[in-house]
């Protein structure tokens, strides 16, 4: 699980930080490439102060073929399915227009996992999507524990 910032664009076409989550189960058949399901979580408040939500969920390719020391990183990319939840005002009075969208998702970006130490590591996770015909990013950082060999 990542955890971290993205930003989000409003109905009214305004544009912010929110946080954002990743989720995210798979396989790595080799050390260097790895098949994930990904569900990414977004949110913010918008110029109405109510609250825009933004879902993705994908299946997901990741490739670290860079090994230096504690270092590794790579690249990930992956296809699927985005769900906007959004609040904007009408043109025709004041009227407040809720609505509900979904797309195709396109999402990639960078992965740099670092072992910290024997027990722990960091991965950074920068990415950019495409979904509801707009462009999106999102930074988020994980640490996990790593298990110790018996």
């Amino acid at each position: 699980m990542y955890g971290g910032i993205g930003s989000l664009r409003s109905a009214n076409g305004s544009l912010a930080m929110g946080p954002a989550w990743t989720v995210q189960l798979g396989y790595f058949p080799t050390q260097e490439l790895g098949i994930l399901a990904s569900v990414f979580f977004g949110w913010r408040n918008n110029d109405l102060d109510a609250t825009l939500f933004e879902t993705r969920y994908t299946a997901e390719l990741q490739y670290l073929p860079v090994q230096l020391g504690i270092l590794h990183a790579g690249l990930y990319g992956g296809v699927g399915l985005a769900y906007a939840s959004r609040t904007r005002s009408s043109c025709r009075g004041n009227q407040i227009v809720t609505g509900n969208e979904s797309s195709s998702a396109l999402v990639g970006g960078a992965n740099v996992p670092a072992r910290a130490d024997h027990a722990l590591a960091l991965t950074a996770r920068l990415g950019i999507s495409r979904a509801h015909g707009e462009q999106m990013h999102d930074a988020n950082l994980r640490r996990q524990r790593v298990p110790t060999p018996a």
